[in-house]
């Protein structure tokens, strides 16, 4: 009760008591789910980010330089990459990696009513977001580590409860893997005239996830940072789950990754067009930084260097390799990562407890990004790959001009069909071929298979 007293108290001096107004109306279950929202609000902070007002662009783009980058694709090997990849499987057999897997959203905006990482996605196999991704984790773990690896899945809470019972459904299913999901933060939607909290209903407090780079607090606070730590991990292998090209545990970016002793590193891929509305990697001095579409004007966009080569040709994936050390660094500093503003509808309700529906944005949702890292980081890499290698997104429904179901699928099939012409199979020109991580791993893997240069592959097939 003094705890309850003590922390009412607190919010009304915060000027936010309005969160108790039905107070009295409320059932001893329905107070105590108000009290844990509260005491889970860090209202200090919450306080002093509308204080400070929304994150406005601090970069000038004027100041960018082309950014440098290493470059990798597993269709040309080199000596560089056959370095990489041994210092690479290495790392991941000395249980130095560990897998985090951003998986919060759900898939509202492709029609799916679950989690998007229950999203089914493979062309031929109908394997869902989540198996395109683990079964190749679990692959290589398979082969190299003696104990179970460690990946981390961050749900949200609109996500957890049933990202936990798909998990617990496909127990077997990965037996290489230490697989632990766990919640991502939440904050409170702000009135976006007035700062106060807003209620979703009479007991509870409208709430939304935090942001991606809510990961580094999470990490902290359910306590996987120190558990990775004590397990031994060095490197994190940081991706989200639209994204089944991804090769979550790729030995050849470790070791490029570990070469460079890198804190931060970032997969980019050359845009297609200057004004592609994707964040734009750069130098700010010795610093790499993200740059939002939103933020560049035309003039710079298309801005060119010396050499006549555009400054801001670096389209960021989402794809990251964090040192641990660095990243326990970052969640000892609350500051680090500032919150971003973005205006949204958010249901709520009136002075007299009832619903109310907005027509137009009425609150501040806040977020944090976990690009805002790299000024940060004293040493950062980026790598460039190609998008049919690496990156092709599940973002958008059906109909859309990119980001889709099918044209996620097509890149799929293409790299299917090329992995298996690199390795010197014939594909006929209507074969649809999807590998399974199981049939080979990347071109480098595949060529190691005996008499596939000899084999012909027709029709539909799901390799296994």
């Amino acid at each position: 009760m003094a705890e309850e007293l003590e922390l009412r108290s607190a919010w009304e001096a915060a000027g936010q008591g309005q969160v108790f107004d039905f107070w009295n109306d409320l059932s001893s279950e329905q107070r105590a789910t108000l009290i844990q929202q509260c005491g889970d609000v860090n209202l200090a902070a919450l306080q002093e980010t509308w204080a400070s007002g929304p994150q406005l662009a601090t970069i000038d783009c004027r100041e960018a330089t082309r950014l440098e980058a290493e470059r990798f694709s597993p269709l040309e090997p080199s000596d560089k990459s056959s370095i990489w990849r041994k210092e690479g499987e290495q790392a991941i057999a000395d249980g130095r990696v560990g897998v985090v897997i951003v998986a919060g959203g759900q898939g509202t905006r492709l029609g799916f009513d679950k989690p998007k990482g229950l999203y089914p996605v493979g062309p031929l196999s109908n394997r869902t977001l989540f198996e395109c991704i683990l079964d190749r984790v679990e692959e290589r773990a398979r082969r190299l580590v003696a104990q179970p690896l460690v990946v981390l899945v961050m749900t949200s809470d609109a996500t957890h409860d049933e990202t936990v019972e798909y998990f617990q459904q496909q127990e077997g299913h990965w037996p290489n893997l230490d697989l632990r999901p766990f919640r991502q933060g939440t904050m409170p939607a702000l009135a976006a005239d007035s700062g106060r909290v807003l209620l979703e209903s009479r007991g509870r407090v409208a709430l939304s996830p935090d942001g991606h780079g809510g990961l580094v607090a999470a990490l902290r606070r359910t306590g996987e940072l120190e558990r990775l730590s004590e397990r031994g991990v060095e490197t994190l292998f940081y991706c989200q789950i639209d994204n089944p090209l991804v090769d979550a545990l790729c030995p050849e970016l470790i070791g490029a990754h570990l070469s460079a002793r890198s804190e931060m590193t970032t997969l980019v891929v050359r845009k297609n067009d200057p004004a592609e509305r994707v964040g734009n990697v750069a130098m700010f001095g010795s610093r790499m930084a993200i740059v939002e579409y939103s933020d560049i004007d035309q003039e710079n966009a298309r801005r060119l260097d010396e050499q006549g080569e555009l400054v801001f040709w670096a389209g960021n994936t989402g794809v990251h390799l964090f040192s641990l050390e660095f990243i326990a660094s970052a969640a000892k500093e609350s500051g680090t990562l500032p919150f971003h503003w973005a205006r949204k509808k958010v249901g709520t309700i009136d002075a007299a407890g009832d619903p109310v529906e907005p027509s137009e944005p009425n609150a501040i949702k806040l977020e944090r990004f976990i690009f805002d890292l790299m000024p940060h980081a004293a040493r950062t890499l980026a790598i460039e790959v190609r998008a049919a290698d690496y990156f092709a997104p599940v973002k958008n429904a059906e109909g859309a001009a990119s980001d889709t179901r099918a044209t996620c699928q097509a890149a799929m099939l293409e790299q299917g069909r090329q992995w298996l012409e690199a390795a010197g199979a014939s594909v006929a020109a209507r074969a649809r071929v999807e590998l399974a991580p199981s049939f080979g791993l990347d071109p480098v893997d595949l060529k190691s298979k005996p008499d596939l240069s000899e084999r012909a592959f027709e029709g539909d097939q799901f390799l296994t």
